[in-house]
């Protein structure tokens, strides 16, 4: 799960490193159920993070993750993918062992889709401002409504399914409609955000469907769209962010474009040395195979990590990500990755 005491390890390591198991972990390990009460029900929630928090130091405490004797965990329920296909009007399925997924929408209704003007006040705006306000007052923290932010073909696919990647050849006018409708919804987000102190530093960009066309075609069509979010976020006193997880070396000349990125995350096999040079601004974070963390043996798995340290040039702005880890992942892989970034510390 994508949250904070489940995912940042906190003993001594070399370059910030951070490790996320997927709800399927959670589910076949724990038998913990995620679904549709995981959305609606804040008490449930926050008991059950609180919890996994606990087994989680239980499990791996050793090296850094979890805490013994967690506090209650306040975090609103997060949609990830399909928070703005949501927005959108897209139907959402809960499953009990993985996160929410957005169903496409009919062909026939893409051509007119428009994010509506009473969106805040439909699922799932409503349902997130309605827990920060009850969680806020029961705990007597400030707890402000946020969610996915997405990117911008990434929402136009999950709209559209894989024929929208068709449309740029058959029909351009739905592809911009998509991608327009898309970029619509995530500055609304923004706004939204920003008006009641919840806007994210930085603003993070997904890019994750970029390697599904070419640079040329990114340059051309998506360009323009990043350049938009990025002097958004750039009038809003935020910072932005590019995330890629795919092998980004060819992509790094088109993000070049844009005046500053403060942070990038790459994909598993990126040159991290030819991203420092091209972003001598940014902080470069690496993901590390989920494939590699499950098949690898924890030799390979260490000797993995070690190669990763020594190949960057400056481990200040260096950081690891072991990201979507399944349940059948060893235990003792996660624990090398781990282990090996804090022999590494002086």
């Amino acid at each position: 799960m994508w949250w904070g005491p489940l995912n940042n390890v906190t003993v001594p390591t070399v370059v910030p490193l951070s490790v996320n198991f997927l709800p399927s972990w959670w589910h076949q390990r724990y038998g913990i159920e995620f679904g549709e009460r995981w959305v609606t029900d804040a008490d449930y929630r926050v008991a059950t993070l609180t919890e996994m928090v606990r087994l989680l130091f239980d499990c791996f405490g050793d090296v850094g993750l979890g805490d013994r004797d967690p506090g209650p965990q306040l975090a609103l329920f997060d949609l990830q993918n399909a928070s703005i296909p949501a927005i959108l009007g897209c139907e959402v399925s809960y499953p009990s062992d993985n996160y929410p997924w957005s169903y496409h929408l009919p062909e026939h209704r893409l051509a007119s889709i428009a994010l509506r003007e009473d969106w805040v006040e439909q699922f799932p705006v409503r349902e997130l401002i309605a827990q920060a306000q009850y969680l806020s007052s029961r705990y007597d923290e400030p707890v402000f409504p946020t969610w996915n932010l997405q990117g911008v073909q990434n929402v136009a696919v999950l709209l559209g399914g894989t024929d929208f990647f068709i449309a740029y050849h058959d029909t351009p006018d739905l592809a911009h409609h998509l991608l327009q409708i898309a970029a619509t919804a995530i500055h609304a987000s923004v706004d939204f955000m920003s008006n009641v102190g919840s806007l994210p530093d930085p603003v993070t960009h997904a890019n994750c469907t970029a390697i599904m066309v070419s640079p040329s075609h990114f340059r051309r069509w998506l360009l323009p769209y990043e350049f938009e979010l990025y002097e958004h976020a750039t009038r809003l006193c935020s910072h932005y962010a590019i995330h890629h997880c795919g092998v980004a070396d060819r992509y790094l000349p088109v993000y070049r474009q844009l005046p500053t990125v403060t942070w990038l995350e790459l994909g598993t096999g990126s040159d991290v040395r030819l991203a420092q040079r091209t972003f001598k601004e940014a902080h470069c974070q690496l993901i590390v195979s989920a494939t590699l963390m499950r098949d690898a043996q924890p030799k390979e798995v260490a000797q993995h990590i070690r190669e990763l340290v020594a190949s960057v040039p400056d481990l200040g702005r260096f950081s690891i990500s072991i990201p979507d880890l399944d349940h059948d992942t060893p235990d003792e892989n996660v624990r090398a990755a781990i282990e090996t970034a804090m022999t590494h510390v002086q």
